[in-house]
């Protein structure tokens, strides 16, 4: 049987980076792309792209191969032997251009070989990228002891691979700025809260809107006040397939830099499921299903069987969420993946995610959260890392 090893890879690239449509395809370059040997039992592999684009690398045993996989890659007319001229190490290349946006590039291994080291930089005036791998030579046993059985693969790696989420005319976004008209949030002398999240939110529409197939619905677009029942249910009027919160705090603790992403903690959803049995109108609770006249307990069980489904692709969403923040260079918290039981991520059936965005106490956060440049950069990777768990 196969064997597989996944790595998820997160690279950091200078915060500023040029804005580029995130629809728009990456191109291989064969000019600078090449596989060359580093010696007896190292190998390197260098990919020249016109643009940083979401990826992952694994490996499959029999025989030793490892794959890089791309989203959005076009291989510019570049064949096998184009990258392998100087390598003993490499016996065979495979490059594969799939119709479902991602994209293949296979390479037979003489001896068993995992990453040791994986950058990819973007240059900061035009986007271009450039990803370089070093793959070096272990053991069969260390080899084996990082691979996994396929079957708990697909177990494990929920949070990494792509979801299949059912196939509609279009993916509707309901991005939730925090707080508003007379709810300021947190302030910082001159700056509230309110303010900021929502010139984030808008900066983030902008960018999801260059996407064909995405619509994008705003609870709030300006200076008003909406309720947290109201963010709620409108998820489910709009039939939103995903709902991004967005906020920021204020605290004494200066050194708190960076965002954090927050899911709805286990320990809150099935006061969740009975909250919204209790209070919401039954026919509103689940899009496309109307529980008007059935009791309590049986609403309460059927929100609770969806709201673990829902939870599974929250999970998944954050991990790939992190990967394109750390791609566009977005500081993230120490810890940087949360849970909690804050209201607006309470929907039983529409994968919901609150970021904390920062302190505004901290000077470089504010600097950062006043800057349209990443702010645009932010919408780059949240746009980027939707595309990768959806798609």
């Amino acid at each position: 049987m196969e064997k597989f090893i996944f790595v998820l890879i997160m690279c950091c690239v200078a915060t500023g980076v040029v804005a580029r449509n995130i629809s728009e395809l990456a191109l291989l370059h064969a000019a600078e792309s090449h596989i060359k040997d580093l010696g007896d039992d190292e190998v390197r592999l260098t990919l020249s792209l016109s643009k940083g684009t979401p990826f992952r690398i694994f490996s499959l045993n029999n025989p030793a191969r490892i794959v890089f996989e791309f989203h959005r890659l076009g291989l510019n007319g570049i064949g096998p032997d184009d990258l392998l001229s100087e390598s003993d190490h490499v016996t065979e290349v495979k490059l594969i251009e799939s119709e479902l946006g991602w994209s293949r590039l296979f390479l037979t291994l003489v001896d068993t070989m995992l990453p040791h080291e994986v950058d990819m930089s973007v240059e900061p005036e035009n986007g271009s990228a450039s990803l370089n791998v070093i793959l070096k030579n272990v053991n069969e046993i260390e080899f084996e002891a990082h691979a996994t059985i396929i079957d708990d693969l697909e177990l494990n790696i929920v949070s990494l691979a792509p979801l299949q989420l059912e196939k509609k005319d279009r993916f509707v976004v309901l991005i939730d700025p925090g707080h508003g008209g007379s709810d300021q949030g947190a302030e910082r002398e001159s700056t509230k809260e309110k303010e900021l999240v929502l010139n984030i939110g808008l900066a983030l529409r902008n960018v999801l809107l260059s996407v064909d197939d995405i619509e994008v619905i705003m609870t709030r677009d300006k200076d008003t006040f909406v309720s947290l029942p109201a963010r709620v249910n409108l998820a489910q009027k709009v039939e939103a397939d995903l709902f991004l919160s967005l906020h920021a705090h204020s605290t004494e603790h200066h050194q708190k830099q960076g965002v954090t992403i927050y899911t709805l903690s286990n320990g809150s959803a099935g006061t969740a499921s009975e909250q919204l049995a209790q209070l919401h109108n039954r026919s509103e609770i689940l899009t496309g299903i109307d529980l008007s006249g059935v009791d309590d307990e049986v609403t309460g069980i059927l929100l609770d069987l969806t709201r673990n489904e829902t939870q599974l692709q929250s999970y998944s969403l954050v991990s790939a969420l992190m990967v394109q923040l750390k791609i566009f260079g977005i500081t993230l918290n120490q810890s940087p993946r949360r849970e909690a039981s804050f209201s607006v991520l309470k929907s039983a059936n529409v994968p919901s995610i609150l970021f904390d965005l920062g302190s505004l106490s901290n000077n470089m956060n504010l600097i950062n959260l006043r800057d349209p440049t990443w702010q645009s950069s932010f919408g780059e990777a949240i746009a980027a890392g939707i595309l990768l768990w959806r798609d």
